[in-house]
């Protein structure tokens, strides 16, 4: 005969990572630096905490300014259009005032800008789940941000942006971080 007298249940425990969807109120905690050490390029991560206190990152930020043969924007263009989103949901800056924000001579100057702006500010986020390798592991990443009590953002599973499945060989996951501070390149903008 089976019986759960003798079992104790202490309610129910959230994992204290960021779940994909969406989180009513996400604050970015840090903004760190990522070096890929392979390819030699850095990226900008910005770390959270949702109102569940379970921790979470942006999507890795490309700090390479030069536009690939025949792109039309940089991978810099791309992740300045995403800060601009970041920005102008946790602050409510305009567009204008959220691009004087990534006016920076330096990656240092970069962070700097950033860290005064957005750490310690919330907004509402929408977080995708992206496979990086081929047993199934997957990162979760802040994919979109709007102001907090914002209805905009919804999660859809069949959507390929927010469910990216793993599309390669070897790992996409970041290899190295250091501290923002020595980072040490100088950008040309």
């Amino acid at each position: 005969m089976f019986s759960a007298d003798s079992v104790e249940v202490k309610g129910t425990s959230k994992s204290k990572y960021q779940s994909f969807g969406v989180s009513e109120k996400v604050g970015i905690t840090d903004i760190v630096v990522i070096v890929n050490e392979q390819w030699g390029t850095k990226y900008l991560v910005l770390n959270t905490i949702n109102e569940d206190n379970q921790v979470g990152q942006s999507k890795r930020l490309s700090l390479k300014t030069e536009k690939s043969e025949g792109a039309q924007m940089s991978a810099w263009d791309v992740s300045a259009k995403y800060l601009i989103n970041v920005i102008q949901s946790t602050t409510g800056k305009s567009v204008d005032e959220a691009k004087a924000v990534l006016k920076a001579s330096t990656v240092e100057d970069l962070v700097k800008n950033l860290t005064t702006e957005v750490v310690g500010k919330t907004g509402r986020g929408l977080f995708s789940r992206r496979e990086y390798n081929a047993e199934g592991k997957f990162a979760v990443e802040l994919y979109r941000m709007e102001p907090v009590g914002g209805t905009y953002l919804k999660y859809d599973p069949s959507n390929q942006y927010l469910n990216v499945p793993f599309k390669g060989e070897g790992s996409a996951a970041p290899k190295e971080s250091i501290p923002a501070g020595e980072a040490g390149d100088k950008l040309p903008f």
